[in-house]
């Protein structure tokens, strides 16, 4: 009865807002109808060959096309039809456009599930927004050479296509658009359209899942998602060459798996924006927010090489789980990049080297280790929002963290390391950064090969409390997902098994963990600043021999601080100091019986 109800008040509502005038005239060979869209149009629809025939002169359709008509039509042709809305979404397998057509507008064939061929004029200069959307099995577009302007969302979820052409195609527009598209998204009852009621930035061929190459050698500007989850997406302009690309939009070729190699040597920005999860519009609770960091080539698990030259900004995750990528403009270096986002190389895993002359932070300003499910990486879960390339998101990981094979880095401007910028870097044997005065927490986790740390402004090390949540739940709209959270700590230098010494005259705080599982260092010498010890900063440091502590201000050592160091190493500590260290360094920091003191 609800449904019923329901498409009683779409057909009411439509009767008032669209304005139709019906000429059928039915016969063995198809239908024909006339509408008033501010002109005439023959539109024939032929039985046998099951081809929609649209004959006219100027605009099919409204460009701006209004939303309130678009949140009760659905299709805007549709409701035209006699005989039950008869043929469009549910028979047709051609569309042809007629000579003399110059534009098709906005939402004019969305949900026209079965149509295979879309035949478009020469006369054609302009593709309205979400005007195929959701064709799933358009397979062919022939013509189109005319084209000039495409809107967002064009052909979006058209997902059978693997060839597209428009080689006069200057502007592609960066249209808002309602994305998805069904009645069950429009709750009579409540009175509200649950997940309509925001139109997000949508390039033309998002979720094109089987295009395989394209061809439109004359756009400029690549708009916000062009090429949006294309996995299969391989040549663009026939050499991947864009050199006429002036501008990227955010998030152009996020999930392009099958890309092997692009060049884009004119433009100045990578940007990156966000992912909005959707059942957070429905009410359901997440864990650890809302929001999803979507980068410009994020997941682009087959890029092997890029040119970038003139490149300046690079935003969040641009180039998270490139897990191939080797090669970045002439050796590596971005020479006239300043900003790097959060997490751009993480999972780099084919990275050897990289120079950032000018860039003088490697930020990571917020993480949440997760094994939870419901970021399962398939963007069709998730809206899309234009959030600026600054913003923080949830699932954010270190610049370089879980880059494997990353042997050398040069970054002779950078002050600030951020927090796991180089986790897991296992290839990393000597790191010089020497203007960075702050280490974020776990910068250098388990670099399992690293015997040489050059920092001498070095004065603070970070420690956070790393959060994991388990799933306990699924979770619904009524009841939100539930979740265990364990905690735990991770060193900045925890697990540098190789490293074997250190010296720092300018470090004031030593972290939790920051020097734990360090097996072969050997001596350390903390300079005059130094003011606290952390929890287990040097725990199971076996050989551990020699400690040398100049400063007088050390207050705090932590728990377990020492312990199971050498059995017999020596501490040289201040002579004013020497019983007030040796009790903190013995009782607090679980120092082995055996050490000895030497005040000097």
């Amino acid at each position: 009865m609800k449904k019923l109800f329901s498409l009683f008040l779409v057909f009411m509502l439509l009767v008032t807002v669209v304005p139709f005038n019906a000429l059928a005239d039915t016969d063995s060979a198809g239908i024909t109808v006339g509408y008033d869209l501010g002109k005439n149009f023959q539109i024939t629809y032929d039985k046998t060959s099951k081809t929609l025939t649209v004959q006219g002169k100027g605009c099919f359709g409204k460009l701006g096309f209004s939303e309130f008509d678009y949140y009760y039509g659905g299709n805007p042709m549709c409701w035209d039809w006699k005989e039950d809305c008869f043929p469009p979404l549910y028979h047709v397998e051609n569309i042809v456009i007629g000579e003399g057509i110059t534009a098709i507008g906005d939402y004019m064939f969305i949900n026209f599930y079965k149509a295979k061929k879309i035949t478009l004029p020469k006369s054609l200069k302009r593709i309205g927004k979400a005007s195929f959307l959701n064709c799933l099995h358009l397979q062919k577009i022939i013509g189109g050479q005319n084209v000039t302007q495409i809107d967002g969302g064009a052909f979006l979820s058209c997902s059978d296509i693997k060839n597209i052409s428009f080689p006069n195609l200057v502007k592609i527009d960066n249209s808002r658009v309602h994305v998805f598209s069904t009645m069950d998204e429009i709750d009579m009852d409540d009175g509200y359209y649950w997940k309509l009621d925001k139109s997000f930035s949508v390039g033309p061929f998002v979720h094109c899942r089987n295009l395989e190459s394209i061809y439109i050698p004359k756009v400029k500007k690549l708009a916000d998602r062009t090429f949006f989850d294309c996995p299969k997406l391989k040549t663009i302009n026939k050499n991947n060459n864009l050199n006429n690309i002036i501008d990227m939009g955010v998030s152009v070729f996020y999930n392009c798996k099958s890309l092997k190699n692009i060049s884009l040597p004119k433009i100045k920005a990578v940007k990156s924006s966000a992912l909005i999860k959707k059942g957070d519009i429905g009410g359901i609770i997440l864990p650890s927010g809302d929001l999803h960091c979507e980068g410009a080539f994020e997941n682009c698990s087959s890029l092997e090489k890029i040119n970038i030259p003139n490149v300046e900004v690079i935003g969040n995750n641009s180039f998270y789980n490139c897990k191939n990528l080797k090669s970045i403009n002439k050796n590596n270096s971005l020479s006239k990049l300043t900003y790097l986002g959060l997490g751009v190389f993480a999972k780099c895993e084919k990275l050897e080297k990289i120079s950032l002359p000018k860039v003088q932070q490697l930020k990571m300003t917020k993480y949440k280790a997760s094994d939870l499910g419901y970021y399962n990486e398939q963007p069709t879960d998730f809206y899309y929002e234009g959030i600026g390339d600054l913003r923080s998101c949830d699932r954010v990981y270190g610049t370089f963290e879980g880059c494997t094979r990353l042997k050398s880095i040069s970054a002779p401007n950078v002050k600030t390391v951020g927090a796991r910028t180089f986790y897991s870097c296992k290839s990393l044997k000597k790191i010089s950064l020497p203007k960075v005065t702050t280490l974020g927490s776990s910068a250098f986790f388990n670099c399992i090969n690293l015997t040489s740390v050059n920092m001498p402004k070095l004065r603070n090390l970070q420690t956070t409390k790393w959060t994991q949540f388990k799933l306990l739940n699924e979770g619904t709209e009524d009841f939100p997902i539930k979740v265990k959270r364990k905690y735990y700590y991770r060193g900045t230098f925890e697990k540098c098994v190789k490293l074997k010494k250190i010296t720092s005259s300018s470090l004031a705080n030593v972290g939790k963990y920051d020097f734990k599982d360090c097996t072969r260092l050997e001596s350390i010498t903390l300079g005059k600043n130094l003011k606290s010890i952390g929890d287990s900063a040097f725990n199971n440091n076996r050989k551990l021999k020699s400690v040398s502590i100049k400063s007088t201000k050390l207050s705090k050592v932590g728990k377990s601080a020492f312990s199971k160091i050498y059995s017999k190493a020596k501490f040289t500590v201040p002579k004013s100091k020497l019983k007030k260290y040796k009790k903190l360094i013995k009782s607090n920091g679980k120092a082995p019986k055996n050490v000895k003191f030497i005040a000097k």
